[in-house]
């Protein structure tokens, strides 16, 4: 897993929502400390457990409080050397019910952390 600067894509994807969320795309430093994209985060609200490496594959949990309720995830990303792809499955309360929604990431390494 390199170190540096890296380009994320954030794709979300709603069941039975009419119209497709836009692509989200963001620049962000990641190191072997931290290796998760934050993309995810929702206001700072979140807290991340669970996270375990296994060769190239990361996984972590997420829950996200948030005033409508608790948002539970789970998430993971297969690192490649200068790219990675992965998904954030996540149930969110909707009039009720949780409400499933996933998070296609996609990165690649653009250079070295800005000082």
């Amino acid at each position: 897993i390199r170190e540096g600067m890296w380009e994320i894509s954030a794709l979300v994807q709603v069941p039975d929502l009419p119209d497709p969320m836009p692509q989200m795309t963001q620049n962000e430093c990641l190191t072997q400390e931290n290796l998760l994209p934050k993309l995810q985060e929702q206001n700072g609200a979140c807290t991340v457990s669970s996270t375990q490496i296994s060769g190239n594959t990361v996984t972590w949990n997420m829950s996200c409080q948030t005033p409508s309720g608790l948002i539970t995830a789970n998430g993971e990303l297969h690192y490649q050397s200068e790219s990675f792809d992965g998904e954030v499955v996540m149930q969110m309360p909707s009039a009720g019910i949780a409400m499933p929604m996933t998070t296609k990431l996609s990165g690649h390494y653009t250079g070295p952390c800005a000082q």
